[in-house]
């Protein structure tokens, strides 16, 4: 994740995001699919995804990690 948090401030932001999508490591889809996605998971309407944000969609899917791992993983 640290080849996209180009900014290493460790959290996602759009153009961050973009980079990702670009790159083909998302299902293709249109882009303003995923600028939605985005915006769901950027709870805090901040511009970015951050650890917590993450930990949120994780637990949402029955898969629930731990903040430390995230940011862990983030870095």
């Amino acid at each position: 994740m640290s080849v996209y948090d180009k900014d290493g401030n460790g959290t996602i932001d759009f153009e961050e995001y973009s980079s990702i999508v670009y790159d083909g490591l998302l299902l293709d889809g249109k882009f303003n699919e995923y600028e939605e996605a985005f915006k769901t998971v950027d709870s805090s309407g901040n511009g970015t995804i951050g650890a917590t944000e993450l930990a949120q969609v994780f637990a949402s899917l029955g898969a629930p990690i731990s903040y430390e791992k995230l940011v862990d993983v983030m870095q």
